[in-house]
């Protein structure tokens, strides 16, 4: 008998990336999801049809998946508890959903005299190991905490908003960095997983790197009427400050975490090309949602310019993006440009006379 993986959510993370590594490990993949419609699927066919939108464009099958309905408690807990690894992609407002559900499965397989449970946080959250630690300390001793593993991830494959729910479409990128500390016992198999320490770099190359100059394309494509990022990056004038932007941060952690900054700054190239790639038809309403969270002091924004300050260099082109995003956000909250200051001194936590703001100040007022 295969020894089986589960990944809660089969959305675009769950069968587009974590579903199809665990499938490539030779695991029977269990998805755990509460779409009557897309369980049903799953266990009919018992497969699913990924399209990659980049290279040669092929088409792989994912075969030995099957699904359980996440309102069956005593299902949901069985296959936790038999399980040599358990993913979420759940979206982190869900995890406070799940938490008792895992609890009850982790419960069970201790009971069973199972071995620690890894579970691989693939949620766009930062400290995410810290958010969900307490949900389960609420369900969970702490004798029973210690058979688990909370193990932050950074997703970097890129997958845009599906139409057929029987074919996934995402890109060929391939790299599960995770953090090699966090595991409880011995590292569970999983292929393309890279285990690394210290995993910090690795939050902070995802968050600083790829995730800013997403948002720094977003809101100059934006400004501009662009609907969707790769039009926004095809125009030059913004190609230039997104480049820019993510050379100053790049720079910035190469310096901090002393790493290679040639290979730094090849990531980067690399991800500005796949963000221009037209099939993704990734839209800047969406890259640039949630304006307030994106402006926030330790976010992708204010946090790389701060990065970039703390290592002796000025943030200028990163500036041009949060400029961008005020602009955006007083469009949203149809408040007038005088009211510009005030918003980023709220929610950045910088004051008037920080240089990150003054800049971000003098750039908004040129746009």
């Amino acid at each position: 008998m295969k020894k089986t993986a589960v990944m809660y959510s089969a959305g675009k993370i769950g069968r587009g990336f974590i579903g199809a590594l665990m499938a490539e490990s030779g695991y029977e993949v269990v998805f755990i999801d509460m779409v009557p419609a897309l369980i049903d699927m799953l266990n009919e066919t018992h497969s699913y049809s990924i399209q990659y939108v980049d290279g040669d464009k092929s088409t792989q099958t994912v075969t030995g998946v099957r699904a359980v309905n996440g309102r069956d408690a005593d299902a949901v807990a069985e296959e936790i508890a038999n399980a040599e690894i358990l993913a979420t992609s759940v979206r982190a407002e869900n995890l406070v959903r799940i938490a008792p559900l895992l609890a009850k499965g982790i419960r069970l397989r201790i009971q069973k005299g199972g071995r620690p449970l890894n579970i691989l946080i693939c949620e766009n959250l930062m400290d995410a190991s810290k958010f969900l630690r307490p949900l389960l300390e609420e369900h969970l001793t702490q004798e029973e905490m210690a058979y688990v593993g909370l193990i932050e991830t950074s997703i970097g494959r890129m997958v845009p908003d599906q139409n057929d729910p029987s074919v996934i479409r995402t890109e060929s990128y391939c790299h599960l960095p995770v953090d090699k500390d966090a595991f409880v016992g011995p590292i569970p198999y999983l292929a393309h997983m890279e285990p690394y320490s210290p995993f910090r770099f690795c939050v902070e190359r995802k968050l600083f790197i790829h995730n800013m100059m997403h948002a720094v394309s977003a809101y100059l494509g934006m400004r501009k009427g662009y609907s969707y990022i790769h039009e926004a990056l095809a125009d030059e004038e913004i190609r230039v400050v997104a480049r820019g932007a993510v050379l100053e941060s790049a720079h910035a952690l190469a310096a901090k975490y002393n790493m290679p900054e040639d290979e730094l700054l090849a990531h980067a190239e690399d991800i500005l090309v796949r963000l221009s790639n037209p099939a993704l038809m990734d839209t800047c309403e969406r890259v640039g949602a949630d304006i307030p969270r994106k402006l926030a002091y330790d976010d992708r924004l204010v946090g790389a310019a701060r990065n970039v300050l703390e290592q002796g260099n000025e943030p200028k082109c990163i500036c041009t993006g949060i400029a961008a995003g005020l602009v955006q956000l007083l469009k949203e909250k149809d408040l007038p440009r005088e009211e510009a200051a005030n918003q980023l001194y709220a929610l950045s936590s910088l004051d008037a006379d920080h240089p990150i703001a003054r800049m971000a100040m003098e750039i908004f007022e040129t746009l």
